[in-house]
């Protein structure tokens, strides 16, 4: 079987349990399958159909000699396929002509332990690598109507903290304001609500109005223990914590996948034009 043309070969392999027999048989058969794998160095793997048929010491002699013991048939074939899976991602970004374009450019290296920032800072640091964010305004609640005149209505208007992670449970958001009454108002229901948390003294974002949206996504970056940086995509708003709908994508990535990461969401439908609705809002917008 190692003298074959192949890149894996799996050797299935049940022991019997203790007390029913020996298991003499089995033990040639691994070492049969350790002598072989020492002879061709290629990959190993033994198998059980169930995961208790796999004994604890046949599994540490297999480890030691090089050879993957896997336990349950579905769990192993799973793992094998994550590990193809892995090559051919592996291979297709190394075979990029310039991986450097994917990675994250001029990120600044903070040290320390990690903290929270409210929307705004968030939003000045995201804008300094080019995404776009709205034109927006912080402001004490002397200067909201101010600034909401000078940005125009309809407006936004968000208190914000760094001790303020959710916003809409703390009824710290108020959308499609449309008159200065409507921001003073929403405003002072802010600072109410916000005082018994002990968050009275918020500063206010204020930011227009986005209308005609067809759906809200949840962009992310996160650095994993084991694999390092990675993307984190899904289906945003406020519904991103109740239909748990994301995919997390390995660093560094391609617009392809990304595209192909975002048509896998369950609230795909929302952006290819759920109901006609996306297309309805392009209508609109091309006639405008």
């Amino acid at each position: 079987m190692m003298d074959g043309d192949s890149d894996t070969n799996i050797l299935a392999l049940d022991f019997p349990k203790p007390g029913i027999g020996s298991d003499r048989e089995w033990q040639v058969a691994v070492n049969a399958m350790i002598a072989a794998h020492r002879t061709h160095q290629k990959t190993a793997i033994v198998l059980s159909n169930l995961g208790e048929l796999l004994p604890e010491d046949v599994r540490e002699r297999l480890i030691a000699s090089g050879i993957a013991p896997m336990q349950g048939l579905q769990e192993g074939l799973a793992a094998l396929a994550a590990l193809v899976h892995y090559g051919k991602r592996r291979d297709a970004v190394t075979a990029m002509e310039n991986p450097e374009r994917l990675l994250l450019q001029n990120a600044q290296l903070h040290e320390g332990e990690a903290q929270l920032l409210d929307e705004w800072e968030s939003k000045l640091q995201v804008g300094a690598y080019g995404v776009p964010v709205p034109c927006g305004r912080t402001e004490q609640r002397c200067g909201l109507i101010e600034a909401a005149e000078m940005i125009g209505f309809p407006v936004v208007v968000k208190a914000i903290s760094r001790h303020l992670a959710h916003k809409t449970e703390a009824g710290a958001v108020a959308l499609n304001l449309q008159s200065s009454d409507d921001v003073a108002k929403a405003a002072d229901d802010m600072v109410e609500n916000l005082a018994t948390r002990g968050l009275a003294d918020c500063r206010f974002l204020i930011e227009p109005m986005i209308s005609d949206a067809v759906g809200e996504l949840i962009v992310g970056l996160k650095r994993d223990e084991q694999f390092g940086l990675v993307l984190v995509v899904g289906t945003g708003g406020i519904l991103v914590n109740l239909i748990n709908d994301s995919v997390t994508l390995l660093l560094p990535t391609d617009r392809d996948t990304v595209s192909d990461a975002l048509l896998s969401l369950k609230g795909a439908r929302l952006l290819t034009g759920y109901r006609g609705v996306r297309k309805e809002i392009l209508k609109r917008q091309s006639m405008q």
